[in-house]
């Protein structure tokens, strides 16, 4: 996969019209956010926005020939000329009282309809090209993400779960059964919806899956990172791919069943924010490398080649030091293996044993050292594995 990187390097959303790819882009201090052209598969981008108009996209979509893009503390914007110009587009839309609240997060397109979601105001609904907007129900809800199954809408809020309407935002119905908190991503695929959770302390984020319209939830996290938070899906000829924060792009072929990690010249700390496809190319967006392009036969024919450790080995500094009398080491293992951890003098001696060729499992360990029994002074600690060694000092101070 080749980096074809915009001038935007956080990228948010991506707009396929015809052969030409837009990207909506945010920047929170700087200049470099808001909407780029690329007519030549990312080789050039041109930026189509200045700073004034604005600089944080959050959302990007076409309907009828119009561009339309919410922006986090400047409004919904229209463009009725592929970008050239924008005019304000938000009538009816709860306005910015400032630049982290009461803002358009995002905006979808269902037939001839636009449907907003907006931060702690709910839904907003526009039938008239974005020239007007009413509110859809959801007041006081952080909507982040819609996904539409014919005429029944999904409703992803930051904290509460997946609301669903049958009759266009009238009436929700809260369908959070199973599911553990708020939704980053939405995708339909082989009868099911799937949602990207997040919860705020990090504990059951992943793939969850649910084949009855959102009544009861899932987990379909198989091969994902523990608790990786999935910033979006895409489809493409019945595989589905999930794009993740800091761990890169996975893929399941089972519908969800299991996942294993494309690896086709990725690096595997990208956060993924969003997919496009032209042609035979896919393009991913991400937060702070912009946008990267590969084939999609390269993607699709990727087999699975085991599981991928998501840890490398590492020894950490003991913590409090200096200490007394107690101390934690704490170490990472790529994979598991028979693991040694000693303590030792400054003349080498070796003074205790924390750990004795036992088999450890990957991951991160935490290990207490007690030395109530040594006298003050400089000491060195040494983890010893198959494939792995390191020392680092350690001072006992009583």
């Amino acid at each position: 996969m080749d980096i074809h990187w915009g001038p935007g390097s956080n990228v948010g959303s991506l707009l396929v019209i015809g052969t030409d790819l837009y990207a909506g882009c945010y920047d929170l201090w700087g200049s470099t956010g808001g909407v780029y052209r690329t007519t030549n598969l990312g080789t050039t981008w041109i930026k189509l926005t200045s700073s004034d108009t604005f600089n944080f996209v959050t959302s990007i979509a076409e309907m009828g020939g119009s561009i339309y893009v919410s922006t986090q503390g400047s409004g919904v914007f229209r463009s009725t000329n592929l970008g050239l110009s924008w005019s304000i587009s938000d009538s009816g839309l709860p306005p910015p009282t400032g630049f982290f609240s009461d803002y358009t997060y995002t905006i979808i397109v269902n037939d001839t309809n636009l449907l907003a979601g907006t931060v702690c105001r709910g839904a907003f609904l526009s039938n008239n090209g974005g020239a007007s907007w009413f509110q859809r129900g959801l007041n006081g809800f952080c909507i982040l993400k819609f996904a539409f199954d014919n005429n029944t809408i999904y409703a992803g809020e930051s904290g509460s779960g997946v609301l669903v309407s049958t009759n266009y935002g009238v009436n929700w119905t809260l369908r959070d059964n199973g599911f553990p908190g708020g939704v980053l991503s939405m995708i339909f695929h082989q009868g099911n919806i799937f949602a990207g959770s997040f919860i705020g302390n990090g504990t059951n984020n992943g793939v969850y899956r649910s084949s009855n319209q959102g009544q009861n939830w899932v987990r379909a996290s198989t091969g994902l990172p523990s608790n990786v938070e999935v910033h979006s899906f895409a489809v493409i000829e019945n595989i589905l791919l999930a794009g993740t924060y800091g761990y890169g792009i996975f893929k399941s072929t089972d519908n969800g069943g299991s996942w294993f990690f494309i690896s086709d010249g990725i690096p595997t700390n990208l956060s993924v924010r969003c997919f496009a496809t032209i042609s035979d190319k896919i393009f991913v967006g991400t937060s702070s490398n912009g946008v990267w392009m590969s084939n999609l036969s390269a993607i699709l024919s990727i087999k699975n080649e085991g599981t991928r450790s998501f840890y490398s080995f590492s020894l950490s500094q003991n913590y409090p030091n200096p200490f007394n009398p107690s101390t934690t080491i704490r170490f990472t293992l790529r994979e598991s293996q028979i693991t040694s951890l000693k303590i030792y003098d400054i003349f080498g001696k070796e003074v205790a044993t924390l750990i004795h060729n036992k088999l450890m499992n990957e991951g991160t360990h935490e290990i207490e050292f007690d030395a109530t029994n040594l006298p003050s002074g400089m000491y060195f600690y040494r983890l010893q594995t198959k494939d792995f060694s390191e020392t680092k000092k350690l001072l006992l101070l009583k």
